[in-house]
């Protein structure tokens, strides 16, 4: 079996406990403005145009057969729907300025691959990360793959916003260690206005794995101006009264993906100054810690 991936990350410190592998598959049904891995929404394998690198020598144009590629007044420009992703444009350029964002992965090549560092798992509590995009759009191969990586002992941590169904979360978590769930809105209206979607699933699943006995690591995005208002602290904090949790991490918004959005061909909605007030973030973590969780803060 294989799937589409678009990295993997090793030395990840910030994916769950200890020395970790991030992979992260591709695709994702969530449109969060703020999103820092906008490669990893589309599933198909896309490409990646660094206009600053490019020195308008044509070798890219010559090298593919399908037209998508040709020299604009000022830019390589780029027809995205012929593309089949063949990579001889990447090839073909000496400067980088062409990439392929994703490539197809067997099960067997990411377990080889990951298990290299089975030295600094074990040394440091490590393991690996299962991350996308969302990586349930790709369920049957990380089931798959989980269960691979498993059987050779290694800790199994999955990123995900829950948004999918439920029996998909049962089968997985039969071999997961634990799960690092996103909750980024309790108001559905704003859910929808700010990340695309409706939020019942993903908070009816989080309840329901929080129910299992799973251990979960609850992972709050903050971003000022979209769910920093009064309301919106008071309603997460009283939907977290509800949950058993490891621990919680409120991650302040960053700006780090802006830069990738042009490269795509994508719009980045947010203005980049987003970050909460401290004390705002200060005091949500406190409200936190008051109902007995273990409270971090990063971004």
């Amino acid at each position: 079996m294989e799937g589409t991936i678009f990295n993997i990350q090793k030395f990840s410190i910030h994916d769950g406990p200890g020395i970790r592998t991030t992979i992260f598959l591709k695709g994702c049904p969530l449109h969060c403005l703020w999103c820092h891995n906008p490669e990893g929404m589309n599933p198909k394998i896309e490409l990646i145009y660094y206009e600053d690198r490019c020195k308008r020598c044509g070798a890219c144009i010559l090298a593919c057969k399908f037209g998508v590629l040709s020299m604009g007044e000022n830019a390589l420009e780029l027809d995205r729907d012929k593309c089949t992703a063949c990579g001889k444009c990447q090839e073909a350029c000496n400067y980088g300025a062409i990439e392929l964002a994703g490539k197809e992965a067997s099960i067997q090549h990411i377990v080889d691959e990951v298990m290299k560092d089975w030295v600094f798992y074990k040394n440091s509590g490590g393991g690996v990360t299962i991350s996308g995009g969302e990586p349930f759009m790709q369920w049957k191969f990380m089931l798959e793959l989980v269960k691979a990586l498993k059987a050779k002992g290694v800790h199994v941590a999955v990123d995900t916003s829950g948004y999918t169904l439920w029996r998909r979360i049962q089968e997985v978590a039969s071999y997961t260690d634990l799960f690092l769930y996103d909750l980024k809105l309790i108001d559905n209206e704003k859910h929808l206005k700010y990340i695309g979607v409706d939020n019942t699933a993903i908070l009816d699943n989080l309840m329901k794995l929080s129910e299992s006995g799973a251990k979960i690591r609850l992972r709050i995005p903050l971003i000022k101006g979209v769910n920093d208002s009064p309301k919106d602290l008071d309603d997460t904090v009283e939907f977290v009264k509800c949950l058993r949790l490891e621990d919680i991490q409120i991650l302040r918004y960053h700006s780090m993906g802006m830069e990738k959005y042009p490269r795509l061909n994508e719009e980045y909605q947010m203005q980049g100054d987003e970050v909460p007030e401290p004390v705002v973030v200060e005091e949500f973590a406190e409200r936190l810690r008051a109902l007995g969780n273990t409270v971090s803060i990063g971004g």
